[in-house]
């Protein structure tokens, strides 16, 4: 091999061939046309790798990976690397496959399409369907995010839409707090405080703040939120009530 030669190709047409690429021996730059000779091999290289991804993807979609299903269905939404067709009447076909496998994240998801028209016709109780179907086989999380959504009527980083509904809001913040969520306490004492989407109840906001202030984990440095929250609801107690509250153990 001589100094102007800059890579060498091992089995022509072969991914490794493509990613067989070195620098001179005597370290000479790379020519304008060797650059770009370079780049367009790379590219060619990753092409092979996507469309290796793509294909395996696929298969596992076909064998019924509810995870599969879903990458694949969400890949179709977007398309892209000019490998996936952007489609979303597929995409919404294979998110459904995993949706009816009992993948949460998969049935919010069709939540999502149902709300918004995307692959599917638009309806807004097909919406509401996936979601309480994601909530009820879901995470506390995924419960906790659907009282968000409730709440305010969108999500901002899923992309989740629905019609606001402060008494399904209530209901999937309860869900959640129930099983010790300290975020959903929190927001669940805030709708009692303010009787939203049920009639005010400042015992029962003064319990779930204070269920969420007992909470020893923090990740996410809510605590001066909930001591806030804890304030609010003191403030509006009478004296009576702050009795019953210490007596109920609140």
């Amino acid at each position: 091999m001589t100094g102007r030669d800059t890579f060498v190709l091992t089995k022509k047409g072969t991914e490794k061939e493509l990613m067989s690429l070195y620098l001179s021996p005597d370290g000479a730059y790379l020519s304008a046309t060797q650059e770009a000779e370079r780049i367009e091999m790379e590219q060619q290289a990753t092409q092979l790798a996507l469309r290796a991804e793509f294909v395996a993807l696929k298969e596992a979609a076909e064998r019924s990976d509810p995870e599969a299903q879903l990458a694949l269905g969400i890949a179709h939404l977007d398309g892209g690397h000019g490998l996936i067709e952007r489609n979303p009447e597929i995409a919404a076909g294979w998110i459904k496959k995993a949706a009816e496998r009992g993948l949460s994240k998969a049935q919010f998801r069709m939540g999502i399409l149902y709300q918004n028209g995307v692959g599917v016709e638009k309806s807004s109780d097909r919406a509401d369907e996936w979601y309480a179907r994601a909530g009820e086989s879901g995470t506390v999380e995924d419960q906790y995010q659907l009282g968000i959504l409730y709440a305010h009527g969108f999500m901002v980083h899923s992309g989740g839409d629905a019609t606001k509904d402060e008494g399904k809001a209530l209901h999937w913040y309860r869900a959640a707090a129930e099983r010790g969520h300290a975020p959903s306490q929190a927001e669940l004492a805030e709708l009692y405080r303010e009787g939203r989407g049920t009639p005010p109840d400042i015992l029962a906001a003064h319990m779930w703040i204070k269920r969420a202030l007992a909470q020893e984990e923090d990740p996410e440095g809510w605590k001066p939120y909930y001591l806030e929250e804890f304030k609010k609801i003191e403030a509006q107690m009478t004296p009576a009530q702050l009795e019953e509250a210490r007596t109920r153990g609140n």
